[in-house]
């Protein structure tokens, strides 16, 4: 279960699944959402990242809610299949509400946040679903029909998606790989 801590005491959270959302509205470079299944339970949660020219010789890598472990193979894949090499930066990445990410399927939202973040250019999705593999392509992943419905229904537009999915409607945005999504970030909105 999800609980809110009051004045008097844990209390059962209404809304599980809007519990680690920011403001819908707003996505300043470097935000997204990413969309996990816990057990039967799909989850939106906001990720940040945040880029930075280091300022001393070795550059940082500091994760909250992120296994650091995968944060460098993304940022490796990032390097080579994306063109934003970021082996000269400081990169920080967190989970809004301190919530732990383990699911694979919240790959393309890390990989996008730290796009978005190096580039200074926010995203145009509202939520990202998809396996990031080490070949820079945007894998399928299991229960993605519940997690882009759980997606829309707290109000995320434009849901980035794998091309690989069935899945078709007006807010659903296919991307192949890292490629075409580090494209996407260089159009005019």
């Amino acid at each position: 279960g999800v609980f809110t801590i009051t004045e008097r005491g844990l209390i059962p959270c209404a809304d599980p699944a809007a519990a680690f959302l920011g403001d819908a509205d707003e996505r300043p470079a470097g935000t997204t959402i990413a969309a996990t299944v816990l057990g039967n339970r799909t989850l939106l949660v906001e990720i940040q990242a945040l880029v930075t020219r280091s300022s001393f010789g070795q550059p940082q890598r500091r994760v909250s809610g992120i296994d650091v472990n995968r944060l460098h193979v993304l940022l490796a894949v990032l390097a080579r299949h994306g063109g934003i090499a970021l082996g000269s930066h400081d990169v920080h990445a967190a989970t809004v509400g301190g919530f732990r990410l383990q699911d694979p399927g919240t790959d393309l939202a890390l990989i996008a946040a730290l796009a978005s973040a190096s580039t200074g250019v926010p995203l145009p999705f509202g939520a990202c679903i998809g396996e990031v593999g080490l070949d820079g392509r945007i894998r399928a992943v299991r229960s993605i029909d519940r997690r882009v419905q759980e997606a829309s229904r707290l109000g995320r537009k434009r849901i980035a998606v794998p091309t690989s999915t069935t899945l078709r409607n007006a807010d659903i945005v296919p991307i192949a790989n890292i490629r075409d999504l580090v494209a996407l970030l260089a159009r005019p909105a």
